[in-house]
């Protein structure tokens, strides 16, 4: 037999081999399964610890938790999640020691498919009632995860689940996905010590107390 051609069908099975990778690659990619977890790379959240002054003018610390989440993101025609790492760095005593300040260390946006850019990502934790929100700012709007439903003494129950959007000045509103009607929905996600989550099932359920119909 030739060898020209014995080396012609040698370069043409190797290039097959290699070229057609498609089918082991497509079940693995984690941006086709739309699977958060995979999508981001996600921390294990640790405690860190915060300096205070006491009510008697003394140096005290108090360890809090990393609050690190992960949210649904419906708007416009936009799909996908939104991450955020943050780390408390500043708290007050009032009627108890309640974190007044975080630190963002990674905010990340995935949405269609893809990731984009995202700017002046914070987690707030919400006063002593502890009804805390997460913004970002995105496409020059300023989008703010929230509660819907407020309990007794006007205290959240459960996750986040709703979407507020507003202008650049995060001032100007823009939609108020946070009504009794909750029109904009989503499902939140704290992160837990072991760099996990739950569900991204809608459990949401209106608080006990919650007489806004």
């Amino acid at each position: 037999m030739n060898l020209k051609f014995i080396l012609s069908i040698g370069a043409l099975a190797l290039f097959a081999a290699c070229g057609d990778d498609s089918s082991s690659n497509s079940s693995a990619d984690p941006v086709k399964n739309d699977d958060p977890m995979s999508i981001f790379e996600v921390r294990k959240p640790d405690s860190v610890k915060v300096s205070y002054t006491d009510e008697d003018g003394k140096p005290a610390s108090e360890k809090f938790m990393q609050q690190d989440w992960i949210c649904t993101f419906n708007y416009e025609g936009e799909n996908g999640y939104f991450y955020i790492q943050s780390s408390v760095d500043e708290v007050e005593m009032l009627m108890s020691v309640v974190p007044v300040s975080s630190e963002t260390e990674k905010a990340e946006l995935y949405v269609n498919g893809k990731m984009v850019p995202v700017s002046k990502a914070e987690y707030s934790w919400g006063g002593n009632h502890h009804n805390d929100n997460i913004s970002f700012t995105y496409k020059d709007k300023v989008f703010k995860f929230y509660h819907s439903s407020f309990g007794f003494g006007w205290r959240s129950c459960q996750e986040m689940d709703c979407l507020q959007v507003f202008k650049a000045d995060g001032e100007t509103e823009i939609k108020d996905g946070c009504t009794s009607e909750r029109s904009l929905p989503v499902v939140c996600r704290n992160v837990d010590e072991k760099g996990r989550v739950s569900s991204f099932d809608d459990t949401f359920e209106k608080c006990p107390g919650d007489f806004d119909d």
